[in-house]
């Protein structure tokens, strides 16, 4: 009978069992750790989803985040801008709203209007009063002093008779200043039934129905009367008063043959206006000296040094 024994490790050999042993015990930790391994691989793919979700979650965030912050940022630029336009345009229409009141202030409101009773002026007299230079202003009452032409109201009130120089300025808030300087009247002439008196510059003074006796008379003689009456009154400025007084009468043909006629008779003959004042100190002691003048009535001084007595 043959010895036959049916395969495996029951009956394998102890060395053989045990070799069959450990390679099933490999065989099931290989499975063990296959079974793990993909189980790992699982869990990690698994994970890996996760996280990339969770990323992609977060991404979405960041970027909404992002996105919310830039157009808050945006908005805040906007309303920053915005805030700046309409601080500008406050400030530019408050600046124009002042710069308007101002000028109002300074060029319409009553505040600068001139008053009659704040307006000072100095230097009347006979010949130019308050009331005349009042009554050349009274166009100018009420209007504002900012806009008053200074130079334009002295031209008026020079135009007045007996001004001969005028000066004006400003008395804030509401008045002026009015400085007068009064013409010194020397002569006077005929016009028709008028009679004009003058000052050296030709200057009307005043008019009067009668003749004044206190100044001498120009006759106008010629057609050259407008041309030789500057050079007259420029001779008679020259005169001392006292000297001036006692001239009845003064005439030229031509500006060097002026004629005076004194009030006690005598003719003077001036020539020209040049070295009146010489000339008038050589005819003053010519008329003391009463021998020289004896039967004599005219003096010609044309030649300064050289009087001829007539």
């Amino acid at each position: 009978m043959s010895d036959k024994r049916p395969p495996g490790p029951i009956y394998a050999k102890p060395k053989v069992r045990r070799i069959i042993s450990n390679v099933e015990n490999n065989s099931l930790t290989s499975g063990k750790k296959r079974r793990k391994a993909i189980t790992n691989r699982a869990f990690i793919k698994k994970s890996s989803k996760k996280l990339a979700k969770k990323s992609s979650l977060l991404s979405k965030q960041n970027n909404l985040k992002s996105s919310a912050s830039l157009k808050y940022m945006s908005d805040s630029k906007q309303v920053a801008n915005w805030r700046r336009r309409w601080h500008f345009i406050i400030s530019l229409t408050l600046t124009i709203l002042t710069v308007l009141i101002l000028l109002w202030i300074i060029f319409l409101s009553p505040v600068f209007a001139l008053k009659k009773d704040n307006i000072n002026i100095i230097g009347t007299g006979k010949y130019i009063t308050k009331q005349a230079v009042l009554t050349s202003l009274k166009n100018y009452i009420g209007m504002p002093i900012t806009v008053l032409g200074i130079d334009n109201i002295e031209k008026e009130v020079y135009l007045q008779n007996g001004v001969s120089a005028v000066e004006i300025e400003r008395l804030w808030t509401n008045g002026l200043s009015v400085k007068i300087t009064a013409s010194k009247p020397i002569a006077y002439v005929q016009n028709n039934e008028q009679f004009l008196l003058l000052d050296k510059l030709g200057k009307l003074v005043q008019i009067n129905k009668t003749s004044y006796s206190n100044f001498p008379k120009i006759i106008l003689q010629s057609n050259n009367s407008q041309l030789t009456q500057p050079f007259m009154l420029s001779a008679l400025a020259d005169f001392s008063d006292s000297f001036r007084k006692d001239c009845l009468l003064i005439s030229a043909k031509t500006f060097d043959s002026i004629t005076t006629k004194l009030k006690s008779g005598q003719t003077i003959i001036w020539g020209s206006n040049e070295n009146i004042s010489q000339k008038e100190t050589i005819v003053k002691k010519i008329l003391a000296n009463s021998e020289l003048m004896v039967g004599r009535k005219t003096i010609d001084i044309s030649a300064t040094y050289k009087p001829i007595i007539k």
